[in-house]
């Protein structure tokens, strides 16, 4: 990755810092059972949801969310626990 990028993502990353705590905070002072976390599915499908992104779960706690592109290729997928 090239300096210049890595700039750019290091503010922009700054730009969301509070809500990003703010995610955090609240899925830690709402713990659930493992395997349980339905509130945490539910809570995380709604800030993806109103981020624009398409949802739909998993296994049943997990959420997965797609972010279309308009360019054809390849595809990349993250993941996150």
């Amino acid at each position: 990755m090239t300096s210049e990028i890595q700039e750019y993502l290091q503010k922009k990353s700054h730009d969301f810092e509070d809500t990003i705590i703010s995610y955090y905070q609240h899925i830690h002072k709402h713990p659930e059972i493992a395997f349980e976390e339905e509130n945490t599915a539910r809570y995380i499908e709604k800030i993806l949801q109103n981020l624009g992104l398409e949802t739909k779960r998993a296994a049943g706690t997990g959420v997965i969310a797609t972010l279309k592109g308009t360019a054809s290729g390849k595809t990349i997928a993250l993941r996150a626990d």
